[in-house]
């Protein structure tokens, strides 16, 4: 029985991605990293510098994969309290490193009060640009908090992939219908919405069904990949006509983010058990752990770091030295974090908790 339970767990394609989220968020803000702050080493061999351009120009991707977790989560987060309590579990874990990173950009380049206030309320995000400050931390909360109804009508469809397929369906044509409207970054967003409602969907999957994986999933997967690749880097490279703007992030990531979400899954399933393997099942399952603090510190120190290095050594060692300097600033972000809710939480339980 035990094995056969074992069989059972591997072959669900959603219950590995559940079980293996941790690694997967790892790969997916590593990427992330790569795409915001890596050097490119080589440059005298073209062949070679064309292909870390190329693997670079695609680290977006880790976003989306992001966006697909979020959704599969929300439906397990939903229903394990109420909804005072959902939005406050949300807030607790944007928060701190949201907050303090701002806090130490309005001091060090000196944003004036005003600056803080627009960036971290989200009001620069919708009145001037998604990328004035830390652009995935608003754009997710706008998920967040729209979730909850959407959920009440998603919960109540007969077929909920009509019902997800008609959503999407609708956010390309409003996408269509507000060309000359709406500022082009804003599309950076908005395009986010397919993958986030499918994550939606694929979470309430897992939750009530599986998806076993079989030589015709795999193929099919494999499918959408190789084409999300191919159209993305027609996109990116060669001139593709885009149907709205910034095609690139919307239906051709899609088509990368799902599959190689379910490859990532059944790679740490394998690996997991052995040897060397463990280790680096563990690395990727820590850079999940503090996947927001990196990527909330990365871009600050990145354009503090690589102007003082420049001059003073090769790509290579700034590439190592960067990185080893975001990874303890996350670390330590994280850790006051942690030390910061605790102290709340004490201080909390002392004077409301009888």
């Amino acid at each position: 029985m035990r094995i056969k339970k074992q069989n059972i767990s591997n072959s669900d394609l959603l219950t590995l991605i559940s079980k293996h989220r941790l690694p997967i968020m790892g790969f997916s803000a590593l990427y992330i990293y790569l795409f915001h702050e890596y050097l490119t080493l080589f440059h005298s061999y073209r062949p070679f510098l064309l292909l870390q351009e190329w693997i670079r120009g695609f680290g977006y991707i880790g976003v989306d994969i992001f966006f697909l977790l979020s959704g599969m989560g929300l439906i397990y987060s939903i229903q394990k309290t109420n909804l005072a309590g959902y939005y406050y579990r949300r807030f607790r874990r944007l928060a701190f490193p949201w907050i303090v990173m701002a806090i130490t950009i309005m001091v060090v380049d000196q944003w004036s009060l005003e600056r803080f206030l627009k960036n971290i309320s989200g009001v620069s995000f919708f009145t001037e640009s998604i990328y004035a400050y830390l652009w995935f931390v608003p754009a997710i909360s706008v998920f967040y908090i729209v979730f909850p109804l959407y959920y009440y009508f998603f919960s109540r469809q007969n077929s909920k992939l009509i019902f997800t397929l008609q959503i999407i369906a609708v956010c390309f044509l409003l996408t269509l219908v507000s060309l000359g409207f709406l500022r082009d970054d804003m599309y950076c967003f908005i395009n986010r919405i397919p993958i986030f409602v499918i994550g939606i969907y694929l979470g309430w999957k897992s939750k009530n069904g599986t998806l076993v994986s079989s030589k015709a999933i795999v193929i099919l997967m494999g499918v959408l990949l190789l084409v999300g690749i191919y159209l993305t880097t027609g996109y990116l490279y060669f001139d593709f006509p885009k149907l709205i703007p910034i095609f690139e992030y919307s239906f051709p990531s899609v088509l990368i983010a799902i599959p190689l979400t379910f490859f990532l899954a059944k790679a740490f399933s394998i690996i997991k058990n052995k040897k060397v393997g463990k280790l680096i099942y563990k690395a990727f399952a820590f850079l999940g752990t503090i996947s927001l603090e990196l990527y909330c510190v990365q871009e600050f120190l990145g354009a503090k770091i690589v102007p003082l290095l420049n001059d003073k050594m090769g790509h290579f060692l700034i590439n190592i030295v960067l990185f080893a300097v975001v990874l303890i600033a996350a670390i330590i972000l994280s850790v006051l974090g942690k030390l910061f809710w605790k102290v709340f939480d004490g201080v909390h339980e002392r004077l409301f908790v009888k």
